[in-house]
C-alpha cells in the first residue's frame, strides 16, 4: 500500500545505515482508518526527511500498535496544501506562505518533478517576491532530496551506504553521480568510499583493469591500509608489490587479472599523493632501498626529526646542578631517591629533549613530580607546561603533580580540517620553558609533529612513558625511535618499588615482560579460564555486575583483545548494558544503543566539537538534536548526527585503554591469531589496574601471549633522520 504526507519528529534514528523510526502525518487518510497520524520506521535517507514524501509498505500489528513498515520512500506530494506548507517551512528561508501559493500554483503538488524540467528556473523567477537567490536555493534543496536517493540507490548496490551517500551529495552536489562514474576513484578517496566499490563502479562504467587511475588507486589503497591499520610510516617496493598483488586477486571486481611490476613502476612514478625516499643498502650494493609515504606522513616524520634536531642543538645551560636538586626534591617529598632516580636530575642542567622511561611501579611519577619542585625552585617564574595524550592520562599526571594538566591537543589549540589535525595555535612559541608529556609512548608520529614545531628552541623537554607498552594507536613508534637515535638523554628505570608492597600485579607485569609464564594468584590477581568465548562473556559479564558501582563508574573496566566475537566489546558493552541499565534509548547507530547514563567513548577527533579520540564519558541527558556527555572536566553536546564517533565503554579494547588506570581490572582474552596474542598486549593490560586483576581467557592464551614476544616492526625512518646531521 501506498500513504502520502509529511515528517514530524523522530523517534530513534541510526546515522550509519539510516533505519528511522518516525512520526509521519498523513495528506489524506487510510482507508478505514482514522488516524492523521502514523509511525513508521525504515532505511531512510536525511534528505527525505525534510520533504513530502509517498510511502510505499505494509502496516504492522504489535503490542505495541500499529507501524507502517517502509520499502519505498520518494519525495512526493499530491496535495497542493502540502506542499504549500513544505515550501513556506523554515527549510526555505524568505519563502512566505503566500508566495508558496503562487509557487504552486504554476508547479503543481509535485515540486520535485517540477524543479527538473528546463524552463522551471526562469518561470519560477516570473513569480511575485522570487529572487535569484531564492529561486536557486529552492531548488538546490528540492533536488537534494531527489539526487540524494538516485546516489544512494546506486551505490546500494555495490554495498554502500547512507553516510557514504550523504557524503557524495554534500561534496559534489546534484554532478555526484556523474562525477563518481566518471572518476570513481578519485571521487571514491576523497569521500572515503572504499576501494571495492570504487572498482565495481569503474569496471561498470568500462575503466580496464590495468587503467593507470586504477593502478594508482590499488597502490594507494595499500599504502594507506599500512598507514591506517597497520602503524607504518612508510611501505617498501617489495610491500607494495605484494600489497596489490593480494588486493587485486581478493578485494577487486577483476580477480582474474594480475598487475605487472613494470605496471606497478611506473604508476608510482606519476603519483603525487605518495613520497617516495631512497636509502642505499650498508652491504655496499648499489641496490636501492625504496620507500613510499604517503604525503602527509612523509613530511610529518621529517618534522619531527627536523624539530628534534633544533632542540637538541639549541640546548642551553640551566643555573640547576643536579645534586642540588635531588636535594630539593627529596626534602619537599620526604623521600629517599635511588641513584638511577636521582640521574634523572641531570636532565635540569640543560634544555633540549629528554626520556624517563620504565615499567610500572619504577618511580616515574615519583621522580617527575621532583622534576617540577627543583625547577620551579630555581626558575619561580618560568611556566611549566604537564601534557599527556588523553584526557584520562591527563587527569591522572595532575593529580599526581597538583598541578593543571591538559591534552596535548587542548594545550596546543590544535585547529581542525575537517576531522583532521592541520595544525597548532603555536609555531615555535608555546610558552611553556618545562614541558612535561607522559605516556610518550602513545604519542604518534602526526601529533607529534605538531607537538614538537610548537615549541620555542630554549624549552627543556621531558618525555615520560613505558616502551613495553602497545605502540600508539596512531602510525609510527616515536618514543622507542627517539630511544634508538642514541641522539637523546635517556633513562631506564628499572627497579621496582612497589614490590616492597608485595604488589602481585606489579610482579606478574614483570614476570610477563621477561618472558615468564608461572604467574603468581592471590586475591588481587585472579585467573579464570574457559572453553568458549560464550562462557567468557558469561564470567566476565556476571563479574562486573557484582562490582559495578553506578556513583563510581571508572573504578572497573572491562579490557578485551578484541572488538568481534561473544568476548570482544561489542558483545560485551551490549551484555553488561542490557543487565545494568534499562533506561530510555537516546539514540544510536550500528554496533550501539546508547541508554541514559551509559559509560561512552568518542572514538574520533573533532576539533570543532571539543572532544577526541579516546575520551569516556557519561551520557548525562539527551534531546532531539544533541547527546549531552559529562566527560572528566566539562559537559558537551554531540550532535546526533556525530553519533557514529561514540561506542559504550563499559568495555574497551587494550589499546584504547592505555594512559588510564582503574582500580579494578577484568581481562577477557579469547583465543585469536598468534599475531594478536602478544606480550606486550597483555602486559599493556596488566599495568591498568591498581587494585585488582581478573583475567578472563580461553585455556592456552595467556600462556601463548606471553612467550610470543614483540618486535617494534612498524616501518619508521625517524631514527636514522634523527642520526643524520644530528
Amino acid at each position: 500500500m501506498e500513504i502520502f504526507g509529511t515528517y514530524t519528529k523522530t523517534i530513534f534514528r541510526n546515522e550509519v545505515d539510516g533505519f528511522t523510526i518516525f512520526k509521519f502525518r498523513l495528506s489524506k487518510p487510510i482507508i478505514d482508518n482514522p488516524l492523521t497520524e502514523v509511525t513508521c520506521k525504515g532505511n531512510m535517507q536525511s534528505a527525505l526527511l525534510c520533504t513530502p514524501m509517498r510511502l510505499s509498505g505494509k502496516i504492522l500489528h504489535d503490542d505495541y500498535g500499529s507501524t507502517f513498515v517502509i520499502e519505498k520512500a520518494e519525495p512526493f506530494s499530491d496535495s497542493e496544501s502540502v506542499t504549500i506548507e513544505y515550501l513556506s517551512s523554515k527549510l526555505f528561508c524568505g519563502i512566505a506562505e503566500t508566495t508558496a501559493a503562487r509557487i504552486v500554483a504554476v508547479s503543481g503538488p509535485d515540486i520535485f518533478t517540477y524543479v527538473q524540467q528546463e524552463d522551471a528556473r526562469e518561470e519560477l523567477l516570473k513569480i511575485k517576491g522570487m529572487t535569484e537567490e531564492k529561486v536557486d536555493s529552492l531548488i538546490d534543496l528540492v533536488c537534494h532530496s531527489k539526487f540524494q536517493k538516485e546516489i544512494l540507490d546506486y551505490i546500494t548496490v555495490y554495498g554502500g551506504n547512507f553516510s557514504q551517500a550523504e557524503n557524495l551529495f554534500d561534496a559534489y552536489g546534484v554532478n555526484a553521480l556523474e562525477y563518481l562514474k566518471a572518476k570513481p576513484y578519485e571521487i571514491g578517496d576523497f569521500v572515503d568510499l572504499p576501494f571495492q566499490i570504487c572498482d565495481c563502479i569503474a569496471k561498470e562504467n568500462g575503466i580496464k583493469y590495468d587503467d593507470i587511475t586504477r593502478i594508482k588507486a590499488l597502490i594507494l589503497n595499500v599504502i594507506k591500509r599500512c598507514y591506517y591499520s597497520g602503524g607504518d610510516m612508510y611501505v617498501p617496493l617489495e610491500r607494495v608489490f605484494r600489497g596489490v598483488e593480494y588486493t587485486a586477486k581478493n578485494l577487486s571486481a577483476f580477480p582474474g587479472n594480475p598487475i605487472s611490476c613494470g605496471l606497478i613502476v611506473a604508476a608510482l612514478g606519476e603519483m603525487k599523493k605518495i613520497v617516495s625516499e631512497v636509502k642505499l643498502n650498508n652491504d655496499m650494493t648499489d641496490i636501492p632501498d625504496i620507500r613510499y609515504y604517503l604525503k602527509r606522513a612523509f613530511f610529518d616524520e621529517k618534522s619531527v626529526a627536523d624539530n628534534v634536531k633544533r632542540l637538541q642543538r639549541c640546548r642551553t645551560n640551566l643555573n640547576i646542578e643536579s645534586e642540588c636538586a635531588a636535594t630539593i626534591a627529596e626534602n619537599k617529598l620526604g623521600i629517599k631517591y635511588s641513584d638511577t632516580q636521582k640521574s634523572c636530575f641531570k636532565f635540569l642542567e640543560s634544555s633540549g629533549i629528554k626520556i624517563i622511561t620504565g615499567g610500572p611501579g619504577t618511580g616515574k611519577s615519583t621522580v617527575i613530580n621532583g622534576l617540577i619542585y627543583a625547577y620551579t625552585a630555581v626558575y619561580p617564574d618560568n611556566s611549566i607546561g604537564i601534557m599527556a595524550p588523553t584526557g584520562r592520562a591527563a587527569q591522572r599526571i595532575s593529580e599526581i603533580t597538583g598541578r593543571e594538566a591538559g591534552t596535548i591537543h587542548r594545550s596546543l589549540n590544535i585547529l581542525p580540517y575537517g576531522n583532521d589535525m592541520i595544525d597548532s595555535a603555536y609555531d615555535a612559541d608555546y610558552p611553556a620553558d618545562l614541558i612535561i608529556i607522559d605516556e610518550a609512548s602513545m604519542v604518534d608520529t602526526s601529533l607529534m609533529a605538531l607537538l614538537l614545531k610548537s615549541l620555542k628552541s630554549s624549552s627543556l623537554v621531558i618525555f615520560c612513558g613505558d616502551i613495553d607498552q602497545l605502540p600508539s594507536v596512531g602510525a609510527g613508534n616515536v618514543l622507542h625511535e627517539l630511544i634508538a637515535s642514541q641522539k637523546i638523554e635517556t633513562v631506564q628505570l628499572d627497579t621496582n618499588f612497589r614490590q616492597k608492597d608485595k604488589s602481585t600485579i606489579i610482579d606478574n607485569a614483570l614476570k610477563v615482560n621477561a618472558g615468564e609464564i608461572d604467574l603468581n594468584t592471590d586475591v588481587s590477581f585472579q585467573i579464570i579460564e574457559c572453553d568458549s568465548e560464550e562462557e567468557i562473556k558469561r564470567v566476565v559479564t556476571k563479574e562486573f555486575i557484582n562490582i559495578y558501582d553506578t556513583n563510581h563508574p571508572y573504578d572497573i573496566q572491562v579490557l578485551s583483545s578484541t572488538r568481534k566475537g561473544q568476548a570482544g566489546i561489542y558483545s560485551l558493552n551490549k551484555s553488561i548494558q542490557n543487565i545494568i541499565n534499562d533506561r530510555k534509548t537516546v539514540t544510536a547507530h550500528a554496533n550501539s544503543k546508547f541508554r541514559l547514563k551509559d559509560k561512552i567513548m568518542t572514538t574520533h577527533n573533532n576539533y570543532d566539537i571539543g572532544y577526541f579520540n579516546g575520551d569516556v564519558g557519561i551520557i548525562d541527558d539527551a534531546d532531539e538534536e544533541n547527546v549531552y556527555v559529562k566527560f572528566l572536566k566539562e559537559e558537551i553536546a554531540i550532535p546526533k548526527k556525530c553519533v557514529q564517533d561514540m561506542e559504550l565503554a563499559y568495555a574497551c579494547t587494550i589499546h584504547k585503554s592505555q594512559g588510564s588506570e582503574y582500580d579494578t581490572v577484568i581481562i577477557a582474552l579469547p583465543a585469536q591469531p598468534s599475531v594478536m596474542l602478544r606480550r606486550n598486549l597483555i602486559y599493556t593490560a596488566i599495568t591498568r589496574a591498581k587494585q585488582r586483576i581478573l583475567i578472563v581467557a580461553q585455556k592456552g592464551c595467556i600462556n601463548q601471549s606471553i612467550i610470543t614476544a614483540v618486535d617494534n616492526c612498524r616501518k619508521s625512518a625517524l631514527c636514522e633522520k634523527i642520526r643524520i646531521g644530528a
